[in-house]
């Protein structure tokens, strides 16, 4: 297993591309780091003429994603640097519902806050 909170895998033909938030240790809460790569990875996709279609889902059992990582999140200390990552998963989440491929979130365990 990678270091990375966050993974894109091609499925069959290379069509589909899976997302797997990968941080099952803490039921894939959503930090800065794992927010950044899930952003890098909707611009690639984005550019991918050729993808039908992506699955986004979470490692492990318990959960699709527990919300936000409250240990890291509470240590975001000047309400600039909030705004700013609330406008960089907004943008990303904008992008990620105008792909031009179909879109499904593959939830199992629990799904909340950011989930």
């Amino acid at each position: 297993m990678t270091d990375t909170p966050v993974k894109v895998a091609p499925h069959g033909d290379g069509r589909i591309a899976v997302v797997t938030f990968d941080r099952p240790q803490v039921r894939n809460a959503l930090d800065r780091r794992s927010l950044a790569e899930f952003g890098r990875i909707v611009d690639a996709l984005a550019l991918d003429p050729d993808l039908i279609a992506v699955v986004v889902t979470g490692a492990g059992e318990d959960a699709f994603v527990a919300g936000g990582d409250l240990r890291d999140l509470h240590a975001i200390e000047e309400g600039r640097e909030a705004r700013e990552l609330a406008d960089r998963v907004g943008r990303t989440l904008e992008r990620l519902e105008s792909l031009d491929a179909v879109v499904v979130a593959a939830i199992g365990g629990w799904c909340l806050g950011a989930g």
